[in-house]
Formats: C-alpha cells, sequence, structure tokens
C-alpha cells in the first residue's frame, strides 16, 4: 500500500496564538493520530526541530493509504487542518527500494 507524507507549517494566525491554546490544538491533533492507529491505520506524526533543538519548522505525518485521493480525505480530518491552523501539502512518497518499512 503506498504511502503519503503531508507536510504542515503554522499560519501566521497560529503563531500568534498563545503557547496554551496551541497545545490544546496538537493535543487534540494528537489524540486523532492515536485513533486513527487504533482503528489499523498505518499513520506516525511529529515536528521539526532546528539545529539547536528548537520547535518550530513544521511537522510532517507518514501515512498508508489506498490512494492519493483516500490519504487527502483522511488528513482532511486532522484538527489542525479542519481549523485552518496549519497550511499543509500531501505527497505520495515512492521507495527507490524493494525494502519494505514499517513505521509502527
Amino acid at each position: 500500500m503506498p504511502w503519503f507524507i503531508k507536510t504542515e507549517t503554522f499560519t501566521k494566525t497560529t503563531q500568534k496564538l498563545s503557547k496554551k491554546d496551541r497545545q490544546k490544538y496538537i493535543q487534540k491533533h494528537k489524540d486523532w493520530v492515536i485513533k486513527k492507529n487504533n482503528s489499523g491505520l498505518n499513520i506516525i506524526s511529529g515536528y521539526l526541530i532546528d539545529k539547536n533543538g528548537n520547535p518550530g519548522g513544521g511537522g510532517i505525518l507518514f501515512l498508508q493509504a489506498t490512494s492519493y485521493k483516500e490519504a487527502e480525505s483522511i488528513i482532511k480530518e486532522d484538527p489542525m487542518i479542519n481549523n485552518n491552523l496549519v497550511t499543509w501539502e500531501i505527497h505520495q512518497w515512492v521507495s527507490t527500494t524493494n525494502n519494505q518499512i514499517e513505521l509502527n
């Protein structure tokens, strides 16, 4: 089954939210990922940090889906997206090796 990668960055409006308010949405996102994982979807999410260990570089989500359309449909359920907190892109990832990668 194909892998898809969603990259995202906070919108300027999201960046202006208090850390406490951002954390509420981030927790909703984490809960959503856990729920999707528990339902059998192969999905993992995380954020980027710079060379000094500071967050703020955005986030990445990996998931397996049968098609681009299915992956996009799943991703649009993400609380970070349906609350317009991030700008995002989705791409299918194609391995250049025959090795199977399992993220869970």
